[in-house]
Order: structure tokens, then C-alpha cells, then sequence
């Protein structure tokens, strides 16, 4: 079952890879700035702010109950 899977995955991303439009990362164009700075943006703010988020024990939202030993 797993060759199957490394098969169909691959065939997935050469499709996926092959329909992108390039021409959309070209930072020289000025239509694209908006477009690349959200990328940019997201790519590295997002683990900055998740971070933040993980080592602020008090921010964090408690799933389960903690049990106190008696």
C-alpha cells in the first residue's frame, strides 16, 4: 500500500508544480508586490506569533482538566 501512496503523491505534486504560474513571483512587477509581501508576511510572522502564543502558559487554552494528586 505505501508504494501506491509514494506514487500517487508524487504524481500529485508534479501536477500541482506543473500548473503553477511563475510568472506571479516576479518581484520586478509591481502588481506582484502585494501578493509576495503577504507571502512573505505569513511565512515568517506566523511562527513568531505561535511562539509567542506556545510560551505564554496563561494565553493557552486548557483542553482537558488538570488532575491535582491529593
Amino acid at each position: 500500500m505505501k508504494p501506491l501512496v509514494a506514487l500517487f503523491a508524487t504524481v500529485f505534486f508534479v501536477l500541482i508544480g506543473s500548473g503553477l504560474d511563475l510568472a506571479v513571483l516576479n518581484p520586478f512587477e509591481a502588481a506582484n508586490h502585494e501578493g509576495l509581501v503577504m507571502v512573505m508576511g505569513t511565512t515568517f510572522l506566523a511562527p513568531v506569533l505561535l511562539r509567542l502564543v506556545l510560551a505564554n502558559p496563561e494565553a493557552a487554552v486548557e483542553v482537558a482538566p488538570r488532575i491535582s494528586s491529593p
